[in-house]
């Protein structure tokens, strides 16, 4: 299975399915020695349509999550990956980024 197949939870609709593929790849994603790399492949590839990148969005958003409510200690490199990817699509940015916050921000209040 493709990393940009439709994983998104509207897809879907049972977030067990949607939630155990998007931690299987966030867990695949924090071995990555060079984020900018990968992310630039993912992003070149072609022009991304929503559901593809709804669910590339959920997976970056599973990889800052870690354990008991926290965010896990790669975030910080990804997300400057994201943003550099972005600089020059505020409104790509704005939609994954949103998004992203919205995710983490409900695993943090958890």
């Amino acid at each position: 299975m493709p990393i940009n197949c439709a994983i998104n939870r509207s897809n879907l609709g049972d977030f067990d399915d949607t939630g155990f593929a998007a931690e299987s790849f966030a867990y695949l994603l924090r071995k990555i020695e060079n984020y900018q790399s990968f992310i630039d492949y993912l992003f070149n590839q072609k022009e991304l349509n929503q559901d593809e990148l709804d669910s590339l969005v959920l997976v970056f958003a599973e990889t800052y999550q870690n354990v008991r409510s926290t965010v896990h200690c790669y975030t910080k490199s990804l997300l400057i990956s994201l943003l550099k990817k972005f600089l020059g699509k505020p409104q790509l940015f704005h939609s994954c980024i949103k998004t992203i916050c919205r995710l983490l921000i409900e695993h943090t209040n958890k």
